[in-house]
């Protein structure tokens, strides 16, 4: 979803910006840790910038890590070329495929 962020954001110079829930199930035999999990976006060809928003509750994965058969959530900001035109690429490890998903 498009959102606006606060004056005390972190992120680059794109003018559009979109939020939405990451959630990650460890379905694994260890421990997984959120910020190991790649997440990246693009938009009208371009790569988005992360965005980070005290105020929005946008601040990326968590710190702690997950164990298994538990999941983790977080929302995940970027600023983007066009919120209408966004792809979501997420690899979980260099050993996994990426997983690509596309909305507005």
């Amino acid at each position: 979803e498009a959102f606006e962020p606060s004056e005390t954001k972190v992120t680059g110079p794109e003018t559009e910006h979109v939020k939405f829930t990451v959630t990650v199930v460890n379905g694994s035999g260890k421990r997984l840790r959120p910020r190991d999990i790649a997440v990246m976006v693009e938009s009208r060809g371009g790569q988005g910038a992360d965005v980070v928003d005290a105020e929005h509750q946008v601040t990326g994965p968590p710190q702690k890590s997950v164990r298994p058969g538990k999941d983790a959530e977080w929302t995940h900001g970027v600023g983007v070329q066009d919120a209408d035109d966004v792809l979501v690429v997420v690899q979980a490890g260099l050993d996994r495929a990426p997983v690509a998903f596309a909305g507005s």
